[in-house]
């Protein structure tokens, strides 16, 4: 997914050298990724296997980061990764979110699935230098910003998502 949070893994993946194809529903989303370095962005309705295969030469994804609070969508991240490859949930933050996993693709295939929720503190000084440095440019992630008047309509906005909202700055 092509939110904010996606967004910025695109740039950062990016920024390490990695090839980066991206998917999300939002067209206006996907045009941003591709902004932020994507060399492709695909509506995840898509076959999105060719596109993979066809970027890494047959072989398939090193790592697949999920960034969308859906667990339906990790049996096609295990599809999309190589043998070896790894996946990252950043996004499940719901207790009590199952989902079913193939463990012969785990144990078999030696593919890794990793959880994480934030950062770990000692990396704050090496985020804050990528952001003022503007190596990472959280600006177009700031999709709107409204009075404090509005402070309503805002976090009705942050709470029910548009194609069009990303993050949302009340300003007093």
């Amino acid at each position: 997914g092509q939110g904010p949070i996606g967004l910025l893994f695109t740039q950062l993946v990016k920024l390490a050298g990695a090839t980066v194809i991206t998917t999300d529903k939002f067209p206006s989303r996907r045009e941003l990724s591709v902004q932020f370095g994507a060399s492709v962005s695909l509506d995840p309705s898509e076959n999105l296997a060719d596109a993979v295969k066809q970027v890494s030469d047959g072989r398939g994804a090193d790592l697949a980061i999920v960034a969308v609070p859906r667990t339906d969508v990790v049996s096609q991240a295990f599809a999309l990764i190589r043998p070896a490859g790894k996946i990252l949930l950043f996004a499940q933050t719901r207790l009590d979110d199952w989902m079913s996993v193939d463990a012969g693709a785990i144990c078999m295939q030696e593919k890794a699935l990793i959880g994480a929720y934030s950062s770990d503190i000692t990396l704050q000084d090496e985020c804050a230098d990528l952001i003022f440095s503007r190596r990472v440019d959280v600006r177009p992630l700031i999709s709107h910003r409204l009075p404090l008047e509005q402070i309503g309509e805002a976090i009705s906005l942050a709470a029910n998502p548009t194609e069009t909202s990303l993050k949302i700055v009340v300003e007093p």
